[in-house]
């Protein structure tokens, strides 16, 4: 059997569309195995696919560090603290975990973070296919991203055109070169050819065959993303059975009208501040119904601030809740974004970090949704703007893209296209 590994890092957001592909390559005969951080073994194994463990575990770094959740969420910092801090400061060691767990793999198929495995696969001589889960991973001049710091991107580039733009977006690349610096220093020590590209930009792709995991109706290709790129459309996960569910969740989303639902994923969480407690008082002053996703450590004013018309639980599969709402509040990760827009139903975007400011446009763009930043975000203006969202125009538009990406088949596209730089 052809044995693929699917290397990744970060986030369930992260994580789901890499077990998405690889169920369905195990289904037509691979082998397959996804390498990444102890964290998400069990769920990797449930799903009966192969494990590889890679460092460093998210757990094992907030244990040495209790705030770095609030650090790799910070709005201006956040990349960088993640990819000098975490990655590039563990390159060695997942570097030497990866290696020692590829002999006679046949194909690494990377994650835009996972830097030691470009190395692991140039030092095994090994194909390799890249992935990208967000379009602001291609820096596109065509399409520019609106990245934390510079929002500014998309509405400039209507404004002065492309060009001028562009020189923007090189200054904010030639900034990062330096952050990559121990990338560069392990090629030497690995007796590698040193290639100077930039791993965070044009370095992270493949010759063989780079893909797009996210749906073109969220971005449209572009003539300058790399060659042998290929849009599959987003790789969901099997839909989770109603039955398995709480029957007190259950009970409650069938005795009334569909909640708003209130997520910040499984990494913004951490650094919720005050966004339940506001979000409570917002669903009182609207009178409505509301779900709120609070993560495994909650709020001590949580349990007092709830009310009759509003549930909290820890967790629930975002394709098992969004459908069955009016409207949901969401941080932007490209995970449950990529999930709202699939339900059909319009969002409120407060982004924290990383892709999040450009998936919130994006949304915005589409008619679909609302942005609404961080620090400004309280209950008066979210029930402002939640009443917005639940009117015809954003339901309608909503409900128009939700059809759309119903019909594609991110998984199965991409799995094909993996066989066939395999054949």
């Amino acid at each position: 059997m052809r044995h693929i590994v699917f290397c990744t890092f970060g986030s369930l957001g992260d994580l789901y569309p890499y077990v998405a592909i690889a169920e369905r390559m195990k289904a037509d005969g691979f082998r397959v195995s996804i390498a990444t951080n102890n964290d998400h073994k069990s769920l990797i194994e449930c799903s009966g696919i192969g494990f590889i463990h890679v460092r460093p575990d998210v757990a094992a770094l907030v244990s040495a560090d209790p705030d770095i959740m609030h650090k790799a969420m910070d709005s201006r910092k956040g990349s960088e603290y993640i990819i000098r801090n975490v990655v590039f400061a563990n390159l060695r060691n997942s570097f030497e975990d990866l290696y020692s767990a590829t002999e006679g793999v046949d194909l690494l198929v990377t994650h835009p973070l996972t830097y030691a495995a470009i190395l692991v696969a140039r030092k095994r001589e090994l194909p390799r296919l890249s992935t990208v889960l967000a379009p602001i991973n291609f820096w596109s001049k065509s399409d520019p991203p609106a990245p934390p710091k510079a929002e500014w991107l998309p509405e400039m580039s209507k404004l002065v055109g492309p060009q001028i733009t562009g020189t923007f977006m090189d200054i904010i690349k030639a900034q990062t070169y330096s952050w990559s610096e121990p990338y560069r220093q392990l090629q030497a020590e690995l007796g590698l050819e040193i290639d100077k590209r930039n791993p965070i930009f044009e370095g992270q792709f493949s010759a063989s065959k780079n893909l797009a995991l996210f749906s073109p109706v969220f971005a449209e290709p572009q003539v300058d993303w790399p060659p042998n790129t290929v849009a599959t459309g987003f790789p969901f996960i099997p839909e989770f059975e109603p039955g398995t569910f709480n029957p007190q969740v259950q009970a409650f989303l069938e005795s009334g009208s569909p909640p708003i639902v209130f997520t910040l994923g499984t990494s913004a969480v951490f650094d919720a501040g005050s966004f339940y407690i506001d979000s409570i008082e917002a669903l009182r002053l609207l009178n409505m119904r509301g779900v709120l996703l609070t993560g495994p450590v909650q709020d001590p004013r949580l349990t007092a601030a709830l009310q009759p018309h509003v549930i909290a639980v820890e967790y629930l599969p975002h394709s098992y809740i969004f459908p069955r709402s009016v409207a949901i509040v969401h941080q932007g990760g490209i995970g449950t974004t990529a999930q709202a827009l699939r339900s059909g139903k319009p969002q409120l975007v407060m982004p924290f970090s990383h892709d999040q400011f450009d998936n919130a446009n994006r949304v915005t763009s589409l008619g679909c949704g609302l942005t609404v930043r961080r620090n400004r975000y309280n209950a008066a203006l979210g029930m402002e703007l939640l009443r917005k969202l639940c009117s015809e125009p954003y339901q309608s538009a909503a409900g128009s893209v939700g059809l759309q990406i119903a019909t594609e088949r991110g998984a199965e596209n991409a799995a094909r296209e993996i066989a066939a730089v395999l054949a």
